[in-house]
């Protein structure tokens, strides 16, 4: 049997995301140049050139370490009105950090774990030159306790 993948991030945007339930797909998505302040890496919009609502702001982090709640609060203090803040690490959040999301509509917190639970979730719905980039193949496995007992 299939265990459904969970992800930490409680905000309406993340759940529509994880979902499938987002029904634009993002058009532009403008990478920045690597900032050693923790600032945006990437600027994603709806629309083609960059103006239509939710514009999303995302932090990435390549490290294993607990982020903290100044680190989301730093790309909080990016957004503006209407915008959403996605922060991805590889590692973990603090509990501060965590609570900080609870409270926050426009902020979404992802952990490597997430990442991967959602690329194996809609790996089909990536695009071909991605698949061709991550080639992956589903392999059944015999499961040990059959569904209905």
């Amino acid at each position: 049997m299939t265990q459904p993948v969970t992800y930490s991030c409680s905000s309406p945007a993340a759940g529509a995301v994880a979902d499938g339930s987002v029904r634009r797909p993002i058009r532009r998505v403008q990478g920045r140049h690597r900032q050693r302040d923790g600032g945006v890496d990437v600027v994603a919009h709806r629309d083609p050139l960059g103006l239509e609502p939710p514009i999303i702001k995302v932090q990435c982090k390549h490290t294993s370490v607990h982020q903290s709640r100044p680190d989301v609060q730093r790309l909080i203090g990016t957004l503006s009105s209407g915008e959403m803040g996605l922060f991805v690490t590889l590692g973990s959040y603090n509990r501060e950090a965590l609570d900080l999301e609870r409270v926050r509509r426009d902020m979404c917190l992802f952990t490597g774990a997430d990442v991967v639970g959602l690329t194996l979730s809609r790996y089909d719905d990536l695009p071909q030159p991605w698949r061709a980039r991550l080639p992956l193949r589903q392999v059944y496995v015999a499961d040990r306790e059959p569904e209905g007992r």
